[in-house]
């Protein structure tokens, strides 16, 4: 703490958004130590940012189209055992 290289996750919430925070976390494997520093944070944040603008870019999906014989089969075979043709 007295070196100054303490960060709380309040702290750092104050000047980065938390998906930043979540991605620069979930990309490190849980068995391995955390090498944090702001480098990290900042390749979270050009990352989150190409994921937003590949939805942005995606728009809106397209509609669902009607179910088939098939979809409607499958979706039965939850429910009961259904015989294959």
């Amino acid at each position: 703490k007295s070196l100054g290289n303490f960060h709380t996750v309040q702290d750092l919430l104050k000047d980065w958004p938390g998906e930043v925070l979540r991605l620069a976390l979930l990309g490190t494997h849980y068995r391995k130590p955390l090498d944090f520093d702001f480098d990290l944070l900042k390749q979270a944040r050009s990352q989150v940012t190409r994921f937003y603008r590949a939805l942005q870019e995606a728009g809106d999906p397209p509609a669902a189209p009607p179910p088939t014989r098939w979809s409607r089969r499958l979706a039965t075979i939850s429910t009961r055992r259904v015989r294959w043709p």
